[in-house]
């Protein structure tokens, strides 16, 4: 009855699918958080952060882009197709994950020798690769209640799978003192995410006789391209920092500092994507919803930013512990990722079917990302990997708008709502001068 009430009151669909994304990036700090708590050694974190770093290499760019394909497409297909079209995505998520777990498991050396330098231990990866699949595989489940627009169900899904993976994890780190019975647990959690996608929708594995699922991944390559290239960066920026060090508890400070507020990351990547919906159905009503949204985000993101950076010299060692004091400088430094990520060029272009050109500026952003990489970390080590990043991320966004805006005839006073964000983007950086 509570939930209802809430739901009704001040919730939709895309509120609610921006808060699931927002409590699986808090539950991710947490995490982070309690590790570093913990009897676990830097190196053993590191070694944790190098699973994750394995398993995202392997799984961001086509999972990415046939989930969004897969929003996309649903609400163009009557209601049969649609149940259709969810027991088929279940059956190639399952097909494609069996598979990519089996050859890891028999190919795990070589590949952990060559994007993490050899750190990834075999068994380790042998438990956390049935959690990581599963878990990944059943971010169906609520893609599947968002285009149900089945808010409570949604509602319901996240506060479960929040709470489940913070007891699978830390409750046997804590109690046992080692990162293996976390991993087991781990994988006790992905399994019971994954029967849960099964009970949701019932795989079918005729994969090769529909044409609604043809229709999908056909609708899903282009965005796995971009997908590539929007995700690539954190691939890059792991594989140059294990070439350089060798030194998972390196990797780790990195990778502790290189994180974004909790709640910006999935805030944003939220709203793009039900931006996208709006934009195809009407897009003078959607670039109006998009810049109202922006807009209400910055007076959200921006002053809270502002305040964690200034803060963070004093907090950022006491919430996590004095082994990460290098990562400070690192954390300080991306949050001016921000300013970029308040420009939501990308659903625009999605909605005009410009995935060539987003797949081409993409390989262009990487470029300038690992050149600019490989050169600052022999000046400024992993901190000028992390000034990189944010540079090749402003480069495409500048692209972005330029084309928008020359090619297409759309000004970026379309979908950027100017004044609260350029006035705020300039405060921010005086901020980070400051602290």
């Amino acid at each position: 009855m509570l939930v209802k009430a809430f739901h009704s009151a001040f919730l939709d669909r895309s509120r609610v699918f921006q808060l699931f994304q927002v409590a699986r990036q808090g539950a991710t700090v947490l995490i982070a958080i309690l590790l570093a708590k913990s009897d676990l050694s830097l190196g053993d974190i590191g070694q944790y952060e190098q699973l994750l770093f394995l398993g995202y290499t392997l799984t961001f760019f086509w999972l990415t882009g046939l989930l969004q394909g897969f929003v996309v497409l649903y609400p163009q297909i009557e209601d049969e197709g649609r149940r259709l079209l969810e027991k088929n995505a279940v059956g190639l998520f399952l097909t494609v994950a069996g598979g990519l777990l089996v050859l890891t498991w028999i190919f795990v050396q070589g590949v952990s020798e060559w994007l993490t330098g050899g750190v990834v231990q075999h068994h380790q990866w042998m438990l956390f690769s049935v959690f990581f699949f599963s878990y990944q595989i059943s971010s169906l489940v609520e893609h599947i209640y968002l285009v149900r627009d089945q808010v409570r169900r949604l509602i319901q899904w996240m506060v479960s799978s929040t709470i489940l993976i913070l007891m699978a994890f830390l409750i046997p780190v804590w109690t046992a003192g080692s990162l293996e019975a976390g991993l087991i647990g781990l994988a006790g959690f992905g399994v019971f995410r994954l029967i849960w996608l099964c009970a949701l929708a019932w795989p079918s594995f005729r994969l090769f006789g529909d044409a609604r699922l043809r229709n999908w991944v056909k609708t899903s390559l282009p965005l796995m391209g971009y997908a590539i290239t929007g995700g690539a960066a954190v691939v890059i920026d792991g594989w140059i920092i294990n070439a350089h060090y060798q030194d998972a508890q390196i990797f780790a400070l990195y990778r502790y500092g290189a994180r974004e507020l909790p709640f910006s990351l999935p805030l944003a990547a939220a709203l793009g994507t039900a931006a996208i919906t709006r934009l195809l159905a009407d897009q003078q009503s959607g670039f109006h919803e998009l810049r109202t949204r922006v807009a209400r985000l910055s007076h959200l993101l921006f002053p809270v930013t502002a305040l964690v950076m200034l803060t963070s010299p004093w907090w950022f060692v006491r919430v996590f512990n004095p082994d990460f004091t290098e990562s400070t400088s690192i954390f300080n430094l991306y949050l001016l990722i921000l300013i970029s990520r308040m420009v939501f060029t990308g659903p625009v272009l999605m909605s005009m079917n410009a995935t060539r050109f987003i797949f081409v500026t993409g390989i262009f952003e990487l470029a300038v990302n690992a050149g600019l990489s490989l050169i600052f970390i022999r000046y400024w080590g992993i901190q000028g990997v992390a000034l990189a990043t944010i540079l090749a991320y402003a480069f495409e966004k500048l692209v972005h708008v330029v084309y928008l805006w020359k090619i297409r005839g759309i000004p970026p006073s379309a979908y950027i709502p100017f004044q609260p964000v350029a006035i705020y983007s300039i405060l921010l950086i005086l901020v980070y001068l400051i602290s």
